[in-house]
């Protein structure tokens, strides 16, 4: 590879004339000439106004600092360069592939924690009996459904009530309330608290089936009862109406009475008693629906069991991608970015060179002061009465106390020797052994890889016990 060549990809294309082994952009003048520096003597001479001497003083320094602020800036870009963090292939400041590799091996040491923390706490799950003691909010939404279903079915038997008992429509609600809150509340919420605790508790279905039975013999049987007591009182009513007997002589004694008489077959009865019957029972069974799912057990051990899923679906699937995610890394990331890199030094630094030796020899020639001051003499006489010679600006030139050294030190030149030994040294031998370097870390990343596996997913399968999480 050539001194004009791109480093690490051949040939880099022209862009722009070439002048003595220079390249310039081709948009623009060349970047030394003065006038691409910002200085215009012919503005400078008019507006002197005829008052050349200070304004050839002027037009001096202000050259004079142009060039050394396109000598700074030139450098510094260079010195900049250097001064990244990739400090060449030999990573002096910045990780290089070793550093790569020791990150993959934290990231692994990492998930071997994490995965054996995971296997840890399935070993603790909560039993599927354990249960979520349920909070003041939770008891207030049961009372509230509970007194819901108790009113729906109290309102449902007071006008009965309200007409066959002497108490009054105040009495048979009370009446009506007691009786629904022992079918809905006692019978049917009560039930499913205890059938609940029974289910949870018992090794054995039988207690819990036998309690089933029983329960819904004891909720059919007080609804049948209830039932037969409202068909008494109808049938009461109706006896005593065609009687044209008032309806509160109706009491519960006479109803007793009547009730001995009427079958425990519901079909036998009026319509409206028989709908009773069946909303009491389906009361009943809402109040045994609160009550059994109320307390609810196996909800840790779910909650416990999602969390741990997915806390495992991240562990596999950062391992599972780590290799090619740190070969990515090593190849695309940073070999690419080294590569880069030094491309851009290798730009920077001829662009900085062709300057830095144009600027000198225009420095010691003289070429850019005959260039100015020819101009501004020009524009000089142009516009005033008074001409300016050659010999005159030559007077005046050594007359006035103006900075000639030139503006590059032998520091300047050291940051160019630095980043031509650094081109150099990658195009060598820097770039093969960076590359060689990267491949064998790659290698390195995969052979951790493949020894992290059963320790992270598992003994033999690389799955062990975890299975699906």
């Amino acid at each position: 590879m050539t001194e004009n060549e791109s480093p690490g990809s051949g040939p880099e294309p022209s862009n722009g004339l070439t002048e003595s082994g220079r390249s310039y952009p081709a948009s623009d003048s060349r970047p030394t000439d003065p006038k691409s520096l910002g200085i215009d003597p012919a503005a400078i001479a008019i507006d002197a106004h005829g008052d050349w001497k200070p304004a050839h003083h002027k037009l001096l320094t202000s050259l004079g600092l142009a060039y050394r602020d396109l000598v700074n800036r030139t450098l510094g870009s260079v010195a900049r360069e250097i001064g990244q963090p990739l400090n060449g292939w030999d990573f002096k400041r910045s990780k290089g592939p070793r550093q790569v590799t020791h990150d993959a091996e934290g990231e692994l040491k990492d998930l071997q924690r994490r995965s054996l923390r995971h296997r840890n706490a399935r070993e603790t799950l909560p039993l599927p009996s354990d249960t979520d003691t349920p909070t003041a909010y939770d008891w207030l939404k049961l009372i509230a459904i509970l007194a819901v279903c108790i009113v729906l079915e109290a309102v449902a038997n007071v006008t009965l009530l309200s007409r066959a008992l002497s108490t009054g429509l105040v009495g048979a609600f009370i009446t009506a309330v007691l009786v629904s809150a022992i079918n809905v509340g006692a019978l049917g919420a009560g039930g499913g608290l205890a059938l609940s605790a029974v289910r949870r508790h018992s090794n054995s279905r039988v207690p819990f089936l036998s309690g089933c039975g029983l329960l819904v013999v004891a909720a059919t049987a007080l609804n049948l009862i209830v039932g037969r007591h409202r068909e008494a009182f109808a049938r009461l009513i109706e006896e005593r109406e065609q009687q044209t007997l008032e309806a509160a002589e109706v009491s519960l004694a006479s109803a007793r009475e009547l009730v001995a008489g009427i079958s425990f077959n519901p079909v036998t009865w009026e319509l409206e008693s028989l709908l009773f019957l069946v909303l009491g029972l389906a009361l009943c069974a809402v109040g045994f629906y609160k009550g059994f799912t109320f307390v609810k057990a196996g909800v840790k051990r779910r909650d416990a069991e999602e969390s741990l899923a997915l806390e495992w679906k991240e562990i596999k699937e950062r391992y599972t991608t780590l290799s090619e995610r740190y070969r990515r890394k090593l190849t695309q990331g940073l070999r690419a970015d080294v590569a880069g890199w030094i491309e851009e030094l290798d730009r920077k630094r001829r662009l900085a060179r062709n300057v830095l030796e144009d600027v000198k020899e225009s420095w010691e020639q003289g070429s850019y002061l005959d260039f100015v001051e020819s101009d501004f003499m020009v524009a000089h006489n142009k516009h005033n009465a008074d001409k300016i010679d050659r010999e005159m600006v030559d007077r005046h030139r050594k007359s006035v106390n103006v900075d000639w050294s030139f503006p590059a030190t032998p520091a300047d030149w050291h940051i160019l020797d630095e980043a031509d030994d650094i081109v150099a040294a990658w195009r060598d031998s820097g770039q093969e052994t960076f590359f060689e370097s990267v491949d064998a870390e790659c290698d390195q990343v995969a052979d951790l890889w493949k020894r992290y596996e059963s320790v992270i997913l598992g003994p033999a399968t690389g799955k062990g016990t975890h299975g699906t999480g």
